[in-house]
């Protein structure tokens, strides 16, 4: 199956705008990976420094895809992020609190 994705050209920046933004107002443990810093945009620039985000740099030459050029530094960083921020433990005691009602 090939798409001709420059027709969808028109569309490109609409997808895009207020994206940091509503990233920035999730009200959840986030962290942002990216190949390096060169594309960070001013809101996540300045939410960084405020700590309402965690940003993991993959570097090593990665590119657009850091899943497929590094899979196990992507993968060691996620289990790191998932393991700080407890996401195992409080999802075994949401299992066990929704199994007493």
């Amino acid at each position: 199956h090939r798409t001709d994705v420059l027709r969808t050209e028109r569309y490109w920046k609409e997808w895009f705008l207020g994206l940091s933004q509503s990233f920035l107002k999730a009200p959840v443990s986030k962290m942002l990976m990216l190949a390096d810093t060169d594309r960070l945009d001013k809101p996540l620039t300045i939410g960084q420094m405020q700590g309402k985000y965690e940003l993991c740099i993959v570097g090593c030459g990665v590119g657009h895809t850091l899943h497929e050029d590094a899979p196990k530094k992507v993968a060691d960083k996620l289990l790191y992020f998932a393991e700080r921020n407890q996401f195992v433990k409080l999802w075994a005691i949401n299992k066990k609190f929704k199994l007493k009602k």
